[in-house]
């Protein structure tokens, strides 16, 4: 982890410098104490901007943080799920427990994080039924939701989630594969039966079969709201139409592209 360094405004010219910069700096001496040299920085410490104070500051938003995280995350991927899909965790007292995430879940950890998920500092959160409520706990980074869920949060609710507050696409080789009435939820990373939100209604452009024209058309309609029961994210999401529109493939050629060129 990097060192900590001189409070500096997100706008200033030492923002854009990296991580090592700091090091660097810190190493040499900037008149702290030594105690403030040497203290490691904790993933806490960048953060602080915003409101509410979870936002990534200015000078921390640099390639060579977003690396750092990026390379935390697949590291933590690979050691927490096994070949079989299984999150096992073994207890200090030989307890060993087991857990299968969602094949969303298993796919998000192989592949790197968005740009949300790293500037905010709980971008994940497990909801679980505890005493007939729901309850949320939150986390900043998706290995930390896995843990807690393989070993307690499944042993309160089986039904226990892990949600992403910033929505995933649906992966390539579920694309067209999900059954009705099951819809892709970008933010559960899972399939799930939507219901409707009362009388509730909008109008959006959905991608449709022309069968006298031989291709897809984008009309508008007027479409019933539909929630998540988990999450609560509705059919308005972009993210959400995006991924359960029809999927189609199309091979271009050589000519198509020169002829895209010629157009413009």
């Amino acid at each position: 982890m990097p060192m900590a360094s001189r409070p500096t405004s997100p706008g200033s010219a030492s923002s854009q410098r990296s991580v090592r910069s700091y090091m660097r700096e810190m190493s040499q001496g900037n008149g702290r104490s030594s105690a403030n040299q040497k203290r490691r920085l904790t993933v806490q410490d960048f953060y602080g901007d915003g409101v509410t104070g979870c936002l990534m500051q200015g000078r921390y938003q640099t390639d060579t943080v977003y690396a750092w995280f990026q390379k935390r995350h697949i590291a933590n991927g690979k050691r927490l799920i096994d070949d079989d899909g299984y999150c096992r965790i073994e207890d200090e007292d030989g307890t060993v427990h087991e857990w299968k995430p969602p094949l969303g879940i298993r796919l998000a950890m192989c592949h790197k994080l968005t740009r949300p998920h790293i500037v905010n500092a709980e971008p994940w959160y497990v909801t679980f039924h505890y005493h007939g409520k729901r309850a949320k706990k939150y986390f900043q980074s998706l290995a930390s939701a896995v843990i807690y869920v393989t070993t307690k949060a499944q042993y309160v609710d089986p039904h226990a989630s892990i949600v992403s507050r910033h929505g995933f696409d649906i992966p390539a080789r579920l694309r067209g594969k999900i059954p009705r009435p099951w819809k892709w939820c970008p933010r559960c990373l899972d399939a799930r039966k939507f219901r409707r939100v009362g009388d509730q209604t909008f109008f959006c452009r959905i991608k449709t079969w022309d069968a006298k024209k031989g291709y897809y058309v984008w009309p508008e309609r007027k479409l019933l709201l539909m929630e998540c029961p988990v999450c609560g994210i509705t059919n308005r999401n972009h993210i959400f139409r995006r991924s359960n529109q029809p999927w189609s493939l199309r091979k271009l050629g050589p000519r198509t592209r020169l002829r895209k060129k010629k157009d413009k």
